[in-house]
């Protein structure tokens, strides 16, 4: 792994200064987007690498699913 003269500043950036391809990151960018249509309820550690986690503090839902749905049943 080269050596970086600054820390990562996204998410993108740390998955490619780790070596991770497309396809074994979609899982972090599918956290990502959940998070930043739905927020949290409180904050939490995710794991993006082996050795990288991302902290996630808590965050309102600024996009709520419609009661109606499926997933506003949830």
């Amino acid at each position: 792994m080269p050596k970086l003269l600054t820390p990562p500043a996204t998410v993108f950036e740390i998955l490619r200064h780790q070596g991770i391809k497309p396809p074994q990151g979609l899982p972090v960018l599918a956290k990502m987007i959940y998070y930043a249509i739905f927020g949290a309820n409180r904050a939490g550690r995710y794991a993006i690498a082996r050795e990288t986690k991302l902290v996630l503090p808590e965050r309102p839902q600024w996009l709520r699913p419609v009661v109606e749905t499926p997933l506003g049943e949830e």
